[in-house]
């Protein structure tokens, strides 16, 4: 990290002005935990995506007034800013606030359990046709810049062009996400008042091992996101491969450790819909079995 920070140091000098260079300079700065200087580096970058890591900096820094400040001013332009979105809901319960950002207070309350098909035979049987298509296809160990750690995951988007099995899949999926904004149409909210009218859905294909997780993470590009559960593993310990929801994540500072959160123990087949600004991270696996899912987000087009 410190040769990045030279790298983008080099590009500034060259180009002062260079927006992107800040920004990345920023994040490399956040992951250092230089809070200060990251907070300076995304002022002068002035991107859209660094308005909503200002308010994480301002936090982390304790400038609670200015955090407020900003976020009022955020909420002008970017009310649909799901990373602004996540550190006000969390920052707000941690500091006895009400929460001012208007996209989704309260994401827990969405969060919507269901079952891929009406029997447990039809259910059973897709899932296996799914993971016999899907276990061919090229996957990443531990790819770069994602979340999943022990084990492999994806890349090309599994509902680019389905066929077969996910093809259902992709259907149900649809299906299952007409269900979701009808139940929750009428909340009072811009996740449901701003509903898309056009979208699109990526989804990939994930394979945790012994060991293995994903850490706490949003999707802050999607709308709402969702997993579908291929195989969960056999173990004494329910809580192994279990799907936490809440709001704490990317190493906010903790003023209160009780905050909002939630534990799922998925089972096979079922289907999990939840506001793609909600943090969510996998329980680890210690059994030596394996966890097959199916994640995707549903993209505003």
């Amino acid at each position: 990290l410190d040769e990045a920070v030279a790298s983008y140091h080099k590009a500034l000098i060259i180009k002062p002005d260079f927006a992107e260079a800040h920004n990345n300079l920023g994040t490399t700065f956040q992951m250092l935990e230089r809070i200060e200087d990251a907070l300076a580096s995304y002022d002068l970058a002035q991107l859209p995506g660094a308005r909503a890591k200002i308010l994480e900096c301002l936090f982390a820094l304790g400038r609670y007034e200015d955090f407020y400040r900003e976020l009022e001013r955020l909420i002008k332009t970017e009310s649909t800013n799901l990373r602004a979105a996540a550190i006000s809901a969390f920052a707000s319960q941690q500091l006895g606030h009400d929460d001012p950002y208007p996209f989704c207070k309260d994401p827990l309350d969405f969060v919507r359990v269901g079952r891929v098909c009406d029997s447990a035979e039809d259910t059973a049987d897709l899932m296996d046709e799914l993971v016999e298509d899907l276990r061919p296809r090229n996957a990443v160990w531990e790819p770069p810049g994602i979340t999943t750690k022990f084990g492999f995951q994806t890349r090309d988007n599994l509902f680019a062009d389905p066929k077969g099995s996910l093809a259902k899949l992709d259907r149900i999926i649809k299906s299952e996400i007409e269900s979701y904004y009808s139940e929750f149409k009428f909340a009072n909210c811009l996740f449901m008042a701003s509903w898309p009218s056009q979208i699109r859905l990526n989804g990939w294909f994930v394979r945790l091992l012994g060991h293995g997780h994903q850490d706490d993470h949003i999707h802050p590009g999607a709308w709402l996101s969702g997993v579908i559960y291929l195989k969960v593993p056999k173990t004494s310990n329910l809580d192994e491969g279990a799907i936490e929801f809440g709001l704490h994540g990317y190493k906010y500072p903790l003023l209160n450790e009780e905050y909002p959160r939630t534990l799922h123990r998925p089972e096979k087949g079922q289907i999990v819909l939840f506001p793609s600004s909600l943090f969510h991270r996998t329980v680890p696996i210690s059994a030596d079995d394996e966890r097959l899912s199916i994640a995707f987000d549903l993209i505003p087009a």
